[in-house]
């Protein structure tokens, strides 16, 4: 796992490590030599934040780890990484296909490991039901109307 820490005395500056180029190829990739699966602390730390909106975070870190960011509790946060995500793709062909690539990647191992096929992926009309029935629940978290 690799964290938002940021060491100033490197060549990655401010950056946080979670989206170094640095601190994940330099050195976890290429000095140490680590094949493994990276993925980051929970992208809704400060760490992170305070240096980046999570949408940009979230498309910094992605081309350069083996798996999608973690974000842990919030589901408005998810979304609009999903949504930052499927922009970024839709304006950048290859940051499209490092996505396809990925999925693609996912899915085979996800058959391979657990011998069932994959869910499809939600319709735009899915999504939107998705992303009311999230504002609903945030409302009545918050103590607002009833559901």
């Amino acid at each position: 796992m690799i964290n938002h820490a940021t060491y100033p005395a490197t060549r990655s500056g401010h950056r946080p490590a979670t989206i170094s180029a640095y601190w994940i190829n330099a050195i976890l990739r290429k000095r140490i030599g680590y094949r493994g699966l990276i993925i980051s602390d929970d992208m809704e730390m400060g760490g992170i934040l305070k240096f980046m909106p999570i949408e940009e975070a979230a498309i910094a870190a992605n081309p350069r780890r083996d798996s999608p960011a973690r974000i842990c509790k919030s589901p408005e946060l998810i979304l609009g990484c999903y949504e930052a995500l499927i922009c970024e793709a839709e304006r950048s062909t290859a940051f499209r296909k490092i996505l396809l690539t990925r999925s693609a990647e996912a899915r085979r191992l996800r058959q391979v490991r657990f011998g069932r096929p994959p869910r499809r992926a939600l319709s735009a009309i899915q999504f939107e039901a998705l992303r009311g029935e999230i504002d609903q629940f945030g409302v009545v978290v918050a103590g607002g109307a009833q559901a």
